[in-house]
């Protein structure tokens, strides 16, 4: 549950942030990443598998067959996304939480019934370049800087 309380609370703390410092110019969104299977997120396949009786990679063939994409997600895809919220282009994309899940998940309601969300990261940016990552990886050109 308490993981659950800490999705939605960084979610309401992205759209409370947008609305506060949109007059500013300042971007505020939620990136989702769903299924990164390195670093952290590697110990919990494991375990998973060991819950449901499957090897690891049994366990990663059947998440990948629920994805629409039938891969998961690699610290680039989050990266991608944190940089095109950087951008220029994203200009006016404020307030989201945005999931990257490979077709998963959309609209924060999992495709497979039953599945979980992802943890998400914060991404600040200000259109003179300033950029905060808050609660989440850091990464050149996207949650650096103060």
């Amino acid at each position: 549950m308490a993981y659950g309380a800490s999705k939605h609370g960084l979610i309401g703390l992205t759209r409370a942030a947008a609305l506060e410092l949109g007059p500013h110019g300042i971007t505020v969104n939620a990136i989702c990443p769903n299924h990164v299977t390195t670093g952290p997120r590697a110990w919990h396949n494991a375990f998973m598998a060991g819950a449901r009786g499957q090897s690891v990679d049994d366990y990663l063939a059947a998440m990948r067959a629920r994805i629409a994409l039938r891969r998961t997600g690699t610290p680039d895809d989050t990266a991608a996304k944190a940089a095109f919220l950087c951008s220029a282009e994203a200009g006016y994309v404020t307030a989201e939480a945005i999931n990257l899940s490979g077709g998963e998940e959309y609209h924060g309601w999992p495709i497979s019934a039953g599945r979980g969300g992802a943890a998400c990261h914060v991404v600040c940016h200000q259109q003179r370049g300033r950029v905060r990552d808050v609660g989440g990886a850091r990464r050149q050109g996207a949650g650096t800087g103060g």
